[in-house]
C-alpha cells in the first residue's frame, strides 16, 4: 500500500515536472509577445499555458490585462466604422457585430463586449423591422400610381441595406408599373406635339434599368413619333418662315439623320429669307434686327451668297456700342514729389489694361489731363466729349520711407604681423655666467613672434519702412456724379543685420541687404493699384447680365425694338468675350432673341 503511494506520488512530480518543462518556453514566448505589443499572439500562449496548467497564476492575471485591451481596440474600431460613415446602414452594422462575435473569444463571459453584441443586434433588428414596413409602403403607393414617392422610399430601402431580402423583387415589380405608366406619358406628350416633354419622361424610363430588348421595342416607337410630329411641327414653322425655330427643333432631335432631307430645304430656304430680312432692316436704319437676321442665316448656312458680308457689316456696327471706356487721369501729387501721382495713375492704366474683360477700354490718359485742363475738372463735359462710362480720379496724399538703425561697435585682437625680441632663455643662459669655454651650447640671442593689434567692428540692424496713402473717386457718367470715394493705403517694412568682416581676425561678414528706395516705391504702388483695380473691375457687372437685364426692363415697358437692340449687344458681346455657351444668361439671350425675331417679319 505505501509503495503505491509512493508510485503515486513520484508520477505527479514527473508530471509536473513536465508540465514546467512545457509552460517555461510558452511563457518566455507568452512575455516577449507582450513586450512587443503583439497582444493576440500573447493571449493564445497564455491560453495554452492555462489548458496545461489551469492554476497557473502568472498566465491567468496576464489574460485579465490583455482581454481588456484587446476588446477595448475591437470596440474602438467599431465605433470608428460608425463615425466615418455618412449614413448607419445594415452592411456596416452586419460587419461590425462580425467583428465584435470574432472577438468574443477574447471575452468568455461576454462582461467586455455583450452589451455592444445587444446594442449592434438591436439596431440591426430595428432596420430590418422598418424596411419591411417601407416594402410594405412601396407596395401601396404603387398601386396608387404614386411613383414618385414609392421610389423615395425604396431608395431609402436601398441606402440602408442593399442585401433586403425581397428587394430585387421589389424594385422589379415597382420598374414594371413605373414604366408602363412613363411608356403612356410619353406617347400622350408626343400625342400633344410636347416633344421636349417626351424626351425628358423617356431619360425616366431609362434610369429604370430595362433590358436591352425592352429600351429597342421602345427606342422603335419614339422614333416613328417624333419624326411624325417633328416633320408636321416644322412644315407649319416653315409656312410661318419661322426657319430659324424649325431647324433647332430638327437639331436637336437624335433622329435627325431620318429627316435630313427637311432639314436640308430650311439651309437653302432659310437663309435666303433671313438675308433678305437682314438687307430690308438695314434700308431701315435697324442694325441691331439686321444683324440678328444675319446671325440666324449664317448659323444655317455659313456659306451662302452675301451672309458673310451681311454678318460682318452689321456686327461691325454693333461692335461700338459693346465697347465701354474709362479715362484715368494723372493723380494729384504732394508738393514736394509732383511726378508721384503720375507715376500712380500711369501704373493703374497698365495693371487694369493686363485684367480688363473684353469691351471694356481704357482712354489715352494724354487727352483726358489736356480737356480737364481746359474745363477745369467738370467730369460731366469731359465725359462726354471723350464718350466714357467712368473717370477714376486720385490724390497721393502720402508716399514716405522712413529708416531706423541700431549700431554698435566692438573691440576684436587681431594679429597684424611679426617681430623679433631677446630670448628670454638666451638672457637666463648669459645670467647663468656660463663661460666661453662651456661645452653648453648657448641659445638663439633673438626670437621671432606676433604681432597684435586692436581693431574696430561695426555691426547691428536697419529698417526701412515705407508707408503710402491715396484717395480713389470714381464719377459714373450715365448717373452724373461720384459714386465710388475711398482711401488706401499700403505699407512695407523690411529688417536686416550687417557686421563688418575683418579677414586677419578669421570673422566673416555680413553685408547689409535692404530693398532700395526704389524698389520699396514699387512695392507700394502695386499694392495700391491691385486694390483699386479690384473696386474698379466692381463698377463693371458681369457684362451678360446686364445686358440681359435691360432687355427685360425695356420687355417688361413693351419696348420692343430698344429691348432687341440689348440683347443684339449683350449677344455679340458674349460671342467676342467667349462667354461659355451654356451660361445661363448667355442661353436666355438666346433664346429671347429667338422668341423676339421670329415674328414681325418686313
Amino acid at each position: 500500500m505505501q509503495s503505491s503511494k509512493l508510485i503515486f506520488r513520484l508520477f505527479v512530480l514527473v508530471l509536473f515536472f513536465m508540465v514546467s518543462c512545457v509552460a517555461s518556453p510558452e511563457l518566455k514566448l507568452a512575455k516577449q509577445a507582450m513586450q512587443d505589443g503583439d497582444l493576440k499572439t500573447a493571449h493564445q500562449y497564455y491560453v495554452n499555458i492555462l489548458n496545461k496548467s489551469p492554476s497557473n497564476k502568472e498566465a491567468k492575471d496576464a489574460l485579465d490585462q490583455i482581454r481588456p485591451q484587446i476588446t477595448a481596440q475591437v470596440r474602438q474600431k467599431a465605433a470608428a466604422n460608425l463615425q466615418t460613415s455618412k449614413m448607419l446602414t445594415a452592411p456596416l452594422l452586419r460587419t461590425n457585430l462580425r467583428m465584435l462575435q470574432q472577438a468574443s473569444k477574447y471575452d468568455p463571459d461576454g462582461s467586455l463586449l455583450g452589451n455592444d453584441i445587444r446594442k449592434y443586434q438591436n439596431t440591426l433588428s430595428q432596420i430590418d423591422t422598418d424596411n419591411n414596413n417601407r416594402a410594405q409602403k412601396v407596395k401601396e403607393l404603387t398601386a396608387a400610381q404614386q411613383f414618385v414617392d414609392a421610389q423615395k422610399t425604396l431608395n431609402v430601402i436601398k441606402q440602408t441595406d442593399p442585401d433586403f431580402p425581397g428587394l430585387s423583387q421589389l424594385n422589379s415589380q415597382f420598374a414594371t408599373s413605373y414604366g408602363i405608366f412613363l411608356e403612356k406619358a410619353i406617347v400622350n406628350n408626343y400625342d400633344l406635339g410636347k416633344v421636349e416633354d417626351a424626351r425628358i419622361v423617356m431619360k425616366q424610363w431609362q434610369s429604370l434599368g430595362f433590358s436591352k430588348a425592352d429600351q429597342d421595342r421602345l427606342h422603335a416607337i419614339v422614333k416613328k413619333q417624333e419624326i411624325n410630329v417633328l416633320t408636321k411641327q416644322s412644315r407649319q414653322l416653315i409656312k410661318k418662315k419661322q426657319y430659324y425655330i424649325a431647324f433647332m427643333k430638327l437639331n436637336k432631335s437624335p433622329f435627325k439623320a431620318d429627316m435630313q432631307e427637311m432639314i436640308n430645304k430650311i439651309r437653302n430656304d432659310g437663309p435666303r429669307f433671313y438675308l433678305e430680312q437682314a438687307r430690308k432692316r438695314y434700308a431701315s436704319g435697324d442694325s441691331s434686327r439686321a444683324y440678328l437676321e444675319a446671325v440666324k442665316g449664317k448659323e444655317l448656312n455659313p456659306d451662302f451668297p452675301g451672309m458673310f458680308e451681311m454678318h460682318r457689316d452689321q456686327r461691325d456696327k454693333i461692335l461700338s456700342k459693346v465697347q465701354q471706356y474709362i479715362a484715368i487721369p494723372a493723380f494729384d501729387s504732394p508738393k514736394d514729389n509732383p511726378d508721384i501721382g503720375t507715376q500712380f495713375s500711369d501704373a493703374l492704366i497698365s495693371y487694369l489694361f493686363r485684367i480688363l474683360p473684353y469691351g471694356i477700354n481704357i482712354v489715352e490718359r494724354g487727352k483726358i489731363d489736356i480737356l480737364l485742363q481746359e474745363h477745369k475738372r467738370e467730369f460731366s463735359q469731359v465725359a462726354d466729349i471723350l464718350n466714357v462710362d467712368f473717370i477714376v480720379t486720385g490724390n497721393v496724399s502720402l508716399l514716405k520711407i522712413d529708416r531706423q538703425d541700431n549700431k554698435s561697435q566692438s573691440t576684436v585682437r587681431a594679429p597684424i604681423g611679426e617681430k623679433f625680441i631677446v630670448n628670454p632663455e638666451y638672457e637666463a643662459f648669459l645670467q647663468a655666467g656660463t663661460g666661453q669655454n662651456s661645452t653648453v651650447k648657448p641659445p638663439v640671442k633673438t626670437i621671432k613672434i606676433k604681432e597684435y593689434g586692436n581693431f574696430t567692428i561695426n555691426q547691428g540692424s536697419s529698417t526701412i519702412k515705407g508707408f503710402a496713402g491715396i484717395a480713389i473717386r470714381i464719377f459714373d457718367t450715365s448717373k452724373g456724379r461720384i459714386t465710388y470715394a475711398q482711401e488706401f493705403n499700403a505699407n512695407y517694412q523690411a529688417t536686416d543685420d550687417y557686421k563688418d568682416a575683418l579677414e586677419i581676425a578669421g570673422i566673416e561678414g555680413d553685408p547689409l541687404t535692404l530693398p532700395t528706395n526704389t524698389e520699396i516705391r514699387e512695392k507700394l504702388r502695386k499694392q495700391i493699384v491691385k486694390q483699386v483695380a479690384d473696386i474698379v473691375q466692381q463698377q463693371f457687372e458681369k457684362r451678360e447680365k446686364s445686358y440681359l437685364k435691360s432687355a427685360r426692363y425695356h420687355l417688361s415697358r413693351r419696348e420692343k425694338d430698344i429691348a432687341i437692340k440689348k440683347l443684339a449687344r449683350g449677344f455679340l458681346y458674349c460671342v467676342k468675350a467667349k462667354i461659355d455657351f451654356k451660361d445661363s444668361d448667355f442661353t436666355e439671350i438666346r433664346e429671347k432673341i429667338i422668341e423676339l425675331t421670329e415674328t414681325d417679319y418686313l
